[in-house]
């Protein structure tokens, strides 16, 4: 329990300390080189994912076994199932050479020291699940149709109680598809379920051993594949994620 506590300090100081930065040295390193802006958070985001990783491994204990390598390219579309705070570091921390647009949750751009603002900053597309309307599919097309990186989403929308993947909200995930023509990696993860919320690492952060697999790519056409082939694909998309978590459990013998 002390090391949780520990851990949880750390972390703490480190999303503060992280969020006065992002909103004095970054931003005016932004404005007196606007031309290398790109690269600035480029780098900003490597420093963040490295540290925190750090803290996770070194002061809390947690281990990670098999995170995926994705190239930074346009035309990348990642599907990942989500199962805890942990999913996105280590999203950003499988696209190896840059970083991905997330479709993140619109109340996490608000409020959270680091990630609101990190979420602004980057233009991550936010999508509202409780007004959602057909004006935020249309953003979230026109914003993959042009993204020049790879773009990720966590189709569930939602953690499930057991870690198990649950069913695919699939109205952001359509539009996305139909933006342009895609290469889509499925990464799984598992281990984290039970340490869902930052609290939850207190108690058990040091018994994380977290473990992921990636599949692909997929090629899917874009504009050019009606509903029924934009069904299909998803619903096999699906079908290969409950595939991959159930391979990643059968190898440890065990259901964390």
């Amino acid at each position: 329990m002390l090391r949780g506590y520990l851990f949880l300090g750390v972390i703490g100081l480190f999303m503060l300390t992280g969020d006065i930065i992002q909103r004095t040295l970054l931003l005016l390193l932004i404005w007196l080189f606007p031309g290398q802006r790109d690269r600035i958070l480029t780098r900003w985001m490597y420093i963040l994912r490295r540290t925190g990783f750090f803290i996770f491994r070194r002061v809390g204990g947690a281990r990670f076994e098999g995170i995926p390598e994705i190239p930074c390219q346009p035309g990348v579309l990642i599907l990942m199932n989500h199962q805890s705070l942990l999913d996105i570091p280590v999203l950003f921390l499988s696209v190896t050479d840059g970083y991905p647009l997330f479709v993140a949750r619109e109340h996490y751009a608000h409020w959270i020291p680091a990630v609101s603002h990190n979420i602004r900053l980057y233009g991550h597309p936010r999508v509202d699940p409780v007004r959602f309307s057909p004006r935020q599919l249309d953003a979230l097309r026109d914003l993959a149709a042009a993204a020049p990186r790879p773009v990720a989403i966590f189709p569930e929308g939602t953690r499930t109680k057991t870690g198990d993947i649950g069913r695919f909200r699939t109205a952001g995930l359509k539009a996305i598809l139909a933006a342009r023509q895609w290469a889509v990696y499925l990464v799984v993860g598992d281990g984290m379920w039970q340490s869902a919320h930052l609290g939850d690492f207190v108690r058990g952060v040091r018994n994380i051993r977290a473990r992921f697999t990636m599949t692909g790519p997929f090629e899917f056409p874009g504009p050019d594949a009606d509903e029924e082939h934009t069904e299909a694909f998803i619903k096999a998309m699906r079908a290969r994620m409950v595939e991959q978590l159930q391979q990643l459990r059968d190898d440890t013998g065990t259901r964390q």
